[in-house]
Parts: structure tokens; C-alpha cells; sequence
């Protein structure tokens, strides 16, 4: 239906690159207005996108997964380091998903730890919109549904993991670099 296809396009934005661009654009709106809250609020963001980015390309390389479009006699189809240098095989993890829960996940740990009264919209709000991004990669054939979970559970521990540890440690030198403390 029209109103599917129009979700899958929009959480397939998001997923890819709307995340990354959000995280960014709320980071350097903070740094140009001096305005730390929203700052540290994008640098967390790009911080749980880096790792869990890293963590999931990772995974996608050797875990060689066919892709549904690949190999659509089912989702048992994977081989040792397949996916290193072929996107067909590139299935588990969804990338996209993992960037929308890290996004997710960061922006509304950090409103919590900041008790900010928007904590109460904007989770449900980005994980909404993050489940449309792992709606849409199976809905457009980029991937098996366990592949959308492994990329939410990846990206939400990862997004909560960043912020956990600039709560145990404050003023690293990834806060000096980005945030300018």
C-alpha cells in the first residue's frame, strides 16, 4: 500500500543517513550557540552511531549473511567473512537499525541523566521512529527480521553504554574534543 511505502522510504531515511545528520546537526547547533546541553546531547549521539557502527560493520563481514534479495530460500544462508567484500552478504546486523536505536537510545539516556522534561516525548517518539527503520529493511527485502533485532539490541546498548561511561567518567578528552571542555 502507498501508506507502507511511504513509512518504509521514511524509516529507511532515518535509519540512513537522517540519524547520523541529526546527531550532527543537533551536536554543532550546541558548539555554534554555545548552548551545552544540546551539545553534549549530539555528541553522545555521534559517539553511540561511531561505536555501534564499528561493532556492527564488524559483525557484518564475518558473519556473511545473505541478504533476502540475495538468497531468498531463507535466512539460514551465512558464511565465515562473505560479507568482507560483498554487500549481498552483508545481512546481520541492520546497520540502519542500529543507527536508529543508538540514536534512540543515546539522546533519551542522556535527556534522563539530564532530567529533562522532553525525556517524557522524545523516547517514544525515537523509538518509534526507530522501529519504523527496522520495519522498513525487512518491508523493502534488505533484511531478515532477526537481523532488525540483533541491529536494535546492538544500537540501543550501545547509545545506553556511552552514556554510562561519561557518567562514571566526566571530563575525558572525548568531552575536550567534542564539547570543548
Amino acid at each position: 500500500s502507498a501508506a507502507l511505502r511511504s513509512a518504509a522510504r521514511l524509516g529507511d531515511t532515518w535509519g540512513s543517513p537522517g540519524a547520523i545528520v541529526a546527531a550532527g546537526a543537533i551536536w554543532l547547533d550546541g558548539r555554534l550557540f554555545h548552548d551545552s546541553t544540546r551539545a553534549r546531547l549530539g555528541g553522545r549521539a555521534l559517539e553511540a552511531l561511531a561505536l555501534s557502527g564499528t561493532i556492527t560493520g564488524g559483525i557484518k563481514g564475518l558473519a556473511g549473511r545473505a541478504r533476502p534479495f540475495a538468497d531468498p530460500s531463507g535466512p539460514a544462508s551465512w558464511a565465515f567473512a562473505r560479507g568482507i567484500h560483498d554487500e549481498r552478504y552483508q545481512s546481520f546486523p541492520s546497520a540502519h537499525a542500529t543507527a536508529a536505536f543508538a540514536f534512540a537510545s543515546s539522546i533519551t539516556a542522556q535527556l534522563d541523566r539530564d532530567r529533562s522534561p522532553l525525556a517524557r516525548w522524545a523516547g517514544p517518539v525515537l523509538y518509534s521512529l526507530a522501529a519504523v527503520t527496522a520495519f522498513a529493511r525487512t518491508y523493502n527485502d534488505e533484511h531478515w527480521a532477526s537481523d532488525v533485532v540483533a541491529g536494535a539490541a546492538v544500537g540501543t546498548l550501545s547509545g545506553l553504554a556511552v552514556v554510562r561511561w561519561h557518567d562514571a567518567h566526566p571530563k575525558t578528552w572525548i568531552d575536550h574534543v567534542l564539547l570543548g571542555r
